[in-house]
């Protein structure tokens, strides 16, 4: 099963910039960084992070795609320029490889660890890490590759690291007004699903799927197991054209509207025109930085 999320471009490189972005100017400013398997992308932010100066995205070069997230981290401070400045603030995040949710009602100190090596072993060359999400009353358990966390807080000492799974589940949660609602989102092969009930995060859960059917599947059963009659359906914007999934959710969901991460933040002139959802990952963690 692919856990491991594509970045979901469409464009194979993005490099823009606000009209009057200065480069050398960048100490009052946050940067957020999300490495995945296939290539990366970041976005600077400033002013509380409600307006977006600069984004960059790119494929890995092929002698990175086998080197440990530690050494791709080392090589994209050599390479690109803006990565290496100095910054208020960094954000790094991660795409999670393997992942369980535990509720409140399930989770006790000192067991959580205990569920989730029990569930999905423990691997030698990884550490267990934890991104707690208090406010929705449930905590996300995920690994790390070995050795990524010492090597950001070694580059950036001011950096903080989540999961990307761990971010959107905490951006969501702002946007969960209706009394039901159910969020999915599409990485190549892999169907993120959470679903909320007044508020409260019910389910996490990452499946495998083919066809724009399997996702609408996962969908219909989520919402029958957990008794969400009345739930509506939001589809997270990926920068892929998903009008056909669109349709058949609209079909089976009384309400089915799209969501990008991070629409609230101010875009230059530049940025505004990349296409929907681009940089959907970093925009995110911008927004919960």
């Amino acid at each position: 099963m692919q856990t491991s999320p594509v970045t979901g471009n469409k464009l194979k490189n993005i490099q823009l910039s606000a009209p009057g972005f200065d480069p050398s100017a960048t100490a009052d400013k946050i940067l957020a960084i999300v490495l995945k398997n296939d290539g990366y992308c970041f976005c600077i932010g400033e002013g509380a992070h409600k307006k977006v100066v600069a984004a960059q995205a790119a494929f890995w070069p092929e002698e990175q795609q086998k080197q440990h997230p530690s050494d791709r981290l080392a090589w994209l401070m050599q390479s690109e320029a803006l990565v290496g400045k100095l910054y208020a603030r960094v954000q790094v995040g991660l795409a999670s490889y393997r992942f369980t949710l535990v509720p409140a009602a399930v989770y006790q100190d000192g067991t959580g660890t205990d569920y989730f090596e029990s569930v999905h072993k423990r691997s030698l060359d990884e550490q267990l890490n934890r991104d707690s999400l208090k406010h929705t009353e449930a905590e996300l358990i995920y690994g790390l590759a070995y050795g990524l966390l010492g090597a950001v807080r070694l580059r950036f000492p001011s950096a903080g690291i989540r999961s990307l799974a761990g971010v959107l589940t905490e951006y969501l949660f702002t946007k969960a007004v209706a009394s039901e609602q159910l969020y999915v989102q599409m990485r190549e092969k892999e169907l993120l699903i959470w679903a909320y009930k007044k508020q409260k995060l019910q389910l996490l859960n990452s499946l495998y799927v083919e066809t724009d059917e399997d996702v609408l599947y996962h969908s219909l059963n989520t919402r029958k197991q957990l008794g969400l009659d009345q739930a509506g359906i939001c589809l997270l914007e990926t920068g892929v054209d998903q009008k056909s999934l669109v349709n058949l959710l609209t079909a089976q969901f009384s309400h089915c509207v799209s969501l990008c991460p991070g629409e609230e933040l101010a875009l230059g002139f530049e940025l505004a025109k990349l296409e929907k959802g681009a940089l959907t990952d970093a925009l995110a963690l911008l927004c919960v930085s």
